[in-house]
Parts: structure tokens; sequence; C-alpha cells
């Protein structure tokens, strides 16, 4: 039997940790306190929904996300116009 892998609707945990493109880090997950939410459903920056997808329980990867699927180009946000670089691991998967 094929192993679980993440889709669209899938609930995951997720640790990890954020930096701009020069390395300084912007964001991490708490120590014990991962990352929850649902893929898809538009509450995570669309990058980092796409790199999610397909991972399987206890997978890490490193993503590129550039400002278009990030934070946006220009805009409010403080990290509009960065291309953004997350460390994920998968740590939950329903």
């Amino acid at each position: 039997m094929a192993e679980k892998q993440v889709v669209d609707g899938s609930r995951v945990k997720v640790e990890y940790i954020a930096r701009l493109a020069d390395g300084t880090i912007v964001d991490k997950s708490e120590k014990n306190e991962p990352l929850e939410f649902t893929v898809g459903s538009g509450d995570m920056i669309e990058g980092f929904d796409e790199a999610v997808r397909g991972m399987k329980l206890n997978e890490e990867k490193i993503v590129r996300v550039p400002p278009e699927k990030a934070y946006g180009t220009t805009g409010n946000h403080p990290l509009a116009g960065k291309t953004m670089v997350f460390w994920i691991k998968l740590v939950y998967l329903k």
C-alpha cells in the first residue's frame, strides 16, 4: 500500500523555519508547537500550500517561494516583494 501523501483538504502539522533569501530568519514554529492548517483552505500563502502537497509524514524539504506566491510583489505586508525560503518538516497528516 502506498504511503499517504498530502493532498488538498489534508489536515497537517508542520515544523518550519522561514528565511529571507539572504538567510535572515523571519519566523519559525515554536518548539513542540507545530503549525496546523488545512491544505488548500487559503489559510497559508500559495507557495507554502504548494510545497506541502505531495509530502509524506516526517519528510523534510527546503523550498524557495517567489514574492508572487508568498506575500505579494507590493502592498501592506512587510515581506511583500521578498523571496522566501522555507524549511518544512511534516509531523502530522490526517
